[in-house]
């Protein structure tokens, strides 16, 4: 993971080093899917996780504190990224780091787990077939 925001970038990586280098990288212009509870949910730029989206609704409807737009999924320049919303009281918390406010994260490793109090799910970036 990978923040856009080169003042951070730094902070960032220097605490990810140890797992970038047991994780694939992700490639350019992949497809992406949530992984939840066994179920694979195909992304699309501008996925919304939140209760206000009908993106796996089934499975967010249940959790508790989650807001109308939580995160937001998106790519540009053929690679995704997560953006948690400025006004998000407690965000997802990506590979065991809570996500900040306002910043892009670059995903650009194959693999990412997510969590939010109980709720955990994968992000998959593969090939796009």
């Amino acid at each position: 993971m990978m923040p856009t925001d080169a003042k951070s970038s730094s902070a960032s990586s220097s605490s990810g080093d140890s797992k970038a280098g047991t994780q694939a990288d992700a490639p350019r212009n992949a497809a992406l899917e949530l992984v939840l509870e066994g179920v694979s949910y195909p992304c699309k730029d501008g996925t919304i996780i939140g209760t206000s989206s009908s993106f796996a609704k089934s499975a967010f409807s249940k959790v508790e504190g989650l807001e109308p737009r939580h995160l937001l999924l998106g790519m540009e320049n053929g690679y995704w990224f997560a953006l948690t919303p400025k006004s998000v009281q407690r965000p997802f918390r990506l590979e065991g780091e809570q996500l900040v406010r306002g910043q892009r994260i670059i995903l650009d490793k194959a693999r990412y787990h997510v969590e939010f109090d109980d709720v955990r799910f994968g992000l998959r970036l593969s090939p796009r077939r």
